[in-house]
Formats: C-alpha cells, sequence, structure tokens
C-alpha cells in the first residue's frame, strides 16, 4: 500500500512534499484452519462413500448381466439342440400322416401352429441372448468371451 502527501504549492507549502509506503500483511497466530481441514475430510469421506457406492452398482450391474446372459444362452442352446428338432419331427409326421389320410387338417393345422409358435420362441430367445450380451459388454466395458 503506497500513498503520498503535500500540504500546499511551491513556496507557500507548510512543509516539503512527503511520500510513504506501507506494507500490510495478515498474519494468523491463532488460526490454525481447522474449519477448511474438517470440510475438506468430510468431502473425502464422502467421496469415498460415492467410490463405494459405484463399486458396488458396478459389481451388481455384472453380476446380474453376466446371469441374464447365462440364462438366454442356456435357453438358446436347449432350443437348438431339442426343441426345434423335436417340433420339426412332430410336424414332419403330422404332414406325413395327412397326406396319408391318417390324420385330419385340425391336426396338421394344429402341428403348424405349433412348430411356428416354437419358431417364435427360439427367435425372442436369440434376441434375448444378444440383448443380454450388450448389456453385459456394457456392465464390464469390453466384449466377453463367448
Amino acid at each position: 500500500m503506497g500513498s503520498y502527501s503535500q500540504e500546499g504549492s511551491g513556496n507557500e507549502a507548510l512543509q516539503p512534499p512527503t511520500a510513504s509506503l506501507a506494507l500490510q500483511l495478515p498474519i494468523p497466530l491463532f488460526y490454525q484452519g481447522a474449519g477448511e481441514v474438517e470440510k475438506a475430510r468430510a468431502n473425502l469421506d464422502a467421496q469415498r462413500i460415492a467410490r463405494a457406492r459405484l463399486d458396488a452398482q458396478l459389481a451388481a450391474d455384472v453380476a446380474t448381466s453376466f446371469a441374464a446372459w447365462q440364462s438366454a444362452q442356456s435357453r438358446v442352446t436347449r432350443m437348438e439342440s431339442v426343441t426345434l428338432a423335436r417340433a420339426r419331427r412332430a410336424l414332419d409326421l403330422v404332414d406325413y400322416q395327412y397326406r396319408r389320410g391318417a390324420a385330419s387338417l385340425l391336426e396338421l393345422l394344429d402341428a403348424q401352429r405349433t412348430f411356428v409358435s416354437t419358431q417364435a420362441e427360439y427367435q425372442q430367445n436369440v434376441g434375448d441372448w444378444w440383448l443380454s450380451l450388450y448389456q453385459l459388454e456394457a456392465a464390464t466395458g469390453k466384449e466377453p468371451r463367448s
């Protein structure tokens, strides 16, 4: 902080011009910053709790996504290995019987409806598998190994 003062001017001045310079600094002798330190500690604790919450949420998301993927995988595998083949054989058998006169048109239509329903269920299971795979990739942040 600086200042300059002069009383009067020229020969009529009561005293010569004077200049002064002052430096002012607060010296915290008794201030330890305890409030700021406690605030910083509380903020750090809150951040640790938020991180733990995020870690727990991430683990739950991965576990849920993986379980959904495994379930969809088992349904698709079961449909491909057993159910689709059985539905196809049943339709072929009823179709053969209908052509030979041993089965009615209603039995043939029912077998076709069952086959189409099985195909639709298979497609739904494949769609569920892809969806669960994408959710698992999103939860883990990387592509899983099949």
